[in-house]
């Protein structure tokens, strides 16, 4: 078969796995796709799938030759933003849904994930995910932005829990209300944040178990994991370190609660080498292993 005949099937068979919201989307072990650790993710046979940085590839008029590559074998391809300012209190802008349409078709991409968070205002941008003060009104706006964008979007967009390192005075909610209620009130998944759920109750000073016992973990659709560090009493989020034997083992407390068993390694920066890459995906696996063995 030609190599365009392929590429149409491969994106074909990928469009046909775009599944319905309130189905499994991911399962297994995923790791997030960079161009340094691109060698490490074509060796590595057991990963499932993997996420996409779409802001990364807006340019991209074809399929990288090394993502192509995954596909070929099977692998599912999911896409991550982080410009779609869900948070904000203007709509989403629309050239950027249609960047990212452009690339779900590209890839066929299973879904879209996005931060629960606000990235500009006034016409600035942050340059970093923001909290926003959880309460009725602010709930409101998210949710009619939430919707807005899930209604253009050619795949199921799911909302990821963010890091931060404050809440804003006058708040009526705490996160875990805030994130069932938007849950509830939209069509949407979540893309549970294990790190950023440790550093939150690390920093702010609650239970992360209690918080997943308040969560419909039936709506996870997959869970993000990566390493961090504690810097002068607090913890950072950095995509940079080998995770915390803690953090493990709030990931494996999700996955006996319940949660999905999609679970996908992040790392952004100081790439570790091969040996180092694989020990922390085999965590990941050995973590997944448990939950089958425990019947979840």
């Amino acid at each position: 078969m030609a190599a365009d005949a392929v590429a149409a099937v491969v994106v074909a068979a990928a469009a046909e796995d775009r599944v319905l919201k309130n189905e499994k989307i991911l399962s297994g072990c995923g790791v997030g796709w960079r161009p340094q650790l691109a060698m490490h993710i074509e060796r590595r046979k057991d990963l499932k799938f993997i996420e996409v940085l779409a802001d990364n590839h807006f340019m991209e008029t074809s399929r990288h030759p090394a993502i192509e590559s995954l596909q070929k074998r099977g692998i599912k391809v999911a896409l991550h933003a982080i410009g779609l300012s869900l948070c904000g209190s203007n709509l989403p802008d629309c050239a950027y849904i249609d960047s990212l349409n452009r690339l779900i078709d590209l890839y066929g991409a299973v879904c879209i994930s996005e931060h629960l968070a606000f990235v500009r205002g006034g016409g600035l941008e942050s340059g970093h995910l923001l909290p926003v003060k959880r309460d009725d009104a602010t709930l409101k706006v998210v949710v009619e932005n939430i919707n807005f964008a899930a209604k253009r979007l050619n795949a199921s967009l799911v909302l990821e829990n963010i890091a931060s390192y404050l809440t804003w005075p006058g708040e009526t909610m705490d996160e875990a209300e805030f994130l069932s209620r938007i849950l509830a009130e939209t069509d949407c998944r979540l893309l549970l944040d294990i790190s950023n759920l440790y550093a939150n109750a690390s920093n702010l000073g609650f239970s992360p178990e209690a918080f997943l016992d308040r969560l419909p973990l039936s709506k996870v659709a997959y869970m993000h994991i990566a390493g961090g560090e504690k810097r002068k009493g607090i913890y950072h989020d950095t995509h940079a370190h080998d995770m915390d034997e803690a953090v493990v083992e709030l990931l494996e407390t999700a996955l006996l609660k319940g949660c999905s068993d999609a679970v996908l390694l992040e790392r952004d920066d100081q790439f570790p080498d091969l040996s180092g890459f694989n020990k922390e995906l085999d965590q990941i696996a050995r973590a997944l292993s448990a939950r089958q063995l425990a019947n979840v």
